[in-house]
């Protein structure tokens, strides 16, 4: 009887604080570390109220809004310059998943408490660990702190792509800079790149002027970045993640979460072909089929589509890059009026061009609802207003 109840307790214990992996089995889902023998800070909440409203946010963001990467974080990426993320990190379909003032103690309690409970993403990015460091934890404890919620994403989506990202330089705490304290995480967690499916890259060189410091026009509290700081970023940041969601394996739209809500339209789909979603339209009043697209930018009309639809006076050039190296040129349009079933929108950004028998339904069009999903159990897209 005491066996028993001691193996009872011990199962509820586990499922309290979390399942915490043999170091074998740790090791055979990573190729790095442990970089000290010391156990890391137990997973733990914030008390702080922004950072509590945050964590909901997110929580319900990952089951209602589509996306396809998922990049967690601390402040560097809550507060990355709105206008830089619209146009290259939205684009791509990420959504932001960061905290200000999170350490890597409160991002793994954050996974073990929802913000890993929406559609698996294709891809992960992960910024974390700065705080830590600036809690006067070692490089060591930092990176191994790192690593624990390397594995906790290994364990709970282990089809995902990660993209680990090396600490980006900071000049705040000058024991931070004296010792070098970055540059030493990002050694230890470097180690971690090449295994299946993660990917490491220390950006933080791009932030820096010739004579390797920040400036006030990049950094202006020598701890944050200017939208200037992370233009400079992007261009490399965009790459990577294209090439991870290149490489991942794309699934079919699906709506396991429908929100409850009272505007809500329901498009039955005209079929679905090769795992694509495909509904009725029109734009500027004459009817279409749309393929539903959450990974392209814009609404995408094949060029012999675009010429019966009579568009009118294009506004712009704008060149396309593919995964497989190619770019291409493509005309933008502005649509007057764009009609997914019953649901109508306004002034909506297009680019025609290559070839294809439907249109591409993408983000330009699929953002201008508060929300969207696919119902797969009764073959319907829900349009959230």
């Amino acid at each position: 009887m005491k066996t028993g109840t001691g193996i009872a307790v011990a199962g509820l214990l586990a499922l309290l604080l979390g399942f915490c992996p043999a170091p074998g089995e740790a090791q055979s889902l990573l190729n790095c570390g442990p970089f000290t023998q010391e156990t890391p800070t137990p997973p733990r909440p914030r008390e702080n109220g922004h950072a509590r409203a945050r964590f909901e946010q997110i929580n319900a963001a990952v089951k209602t809004q589509p996306h396809r990467v998922l990049f967690l974080g601390d402040s560097l990426t809550e507060h990355f310059d709105a206008g830089v993320w619209q146009d290259h990190m939205a684009a791509r379909g990420v959504l932001n998943a960061g905290i200000s003032g999170d350490r890597t103690d409160h991002l793994r309690w954050r996974l073990e408490h929802g913000n890993l409970d929406g559609p698996p993403p294709q891809a992960v990015v992960l910024l974390i660990g700065t705080n830590d460091l600036s809690y006067d934890r070692s490089p060591e404890v930092v990176a191994e702190g790192i690593r624990a919620n390397l594995l906790k994403l290994r364990q709970r989506i282990p089809k995902a792509d990660i993209l680990l990202l090396g600490l980006w330089p900071r000049e705040d705490v000058p024991r931070i800079l004296q010792r070098h304290e970055i540059a030493a995480v990002n050694r230890l967690i470097g180690t971690c790149g090449g295994a299946a499916r993660i990917r490491y890259a220390d950006l933080g060189g791009l932030l820096l002027e010739p004579d390797g410091r920040l400036s006030p026009q990049i950094s202006p509290d020598r701890l944050h970045f200017s939208a200037q700081g992370y233009a400079r970023l992007v261009p490399s940041l965009d790459g990577l993640i294209d090439q991870l969601l290149a490489s991942a394996p794309r699934p079919p739209p699906s709506a396991p979460n429908i929100p409850r809500s009272s505007n809500v339209i329901r498009v039955p789909t005209v079929a679905t072909r090769n795992d694509e979603i495909i509904v009725p339209g029109s734009i500027n009043g004459r009817p279409v089929t749309f393929t539903v697209d959450s990974g392209a930018s814009s609404v995408l009309i094949p060029l012999l589509i675009a010429k019966k639809l009579e568009l009118g006076t294009p506004i712009d050039i704008a060149n396309m890059s593919f995964a497989d190296g190619r770019t291409d040129q493509y005309v933008v349009y502005h649509l007057a009026s764009l009609r997914i079933g019953d649901a109508e929108i306004h002034d909506v950004r297009a680019v025609v061009g290559g070839n294809g028998e439907t249109i591409l339904l993408g983000r330009t069009a699929l953002n201008k609802f508060a929300g969207w999903a696919v119902d797969t159990q009764h073959g319907t897209l829900l349009l959230f207003q």
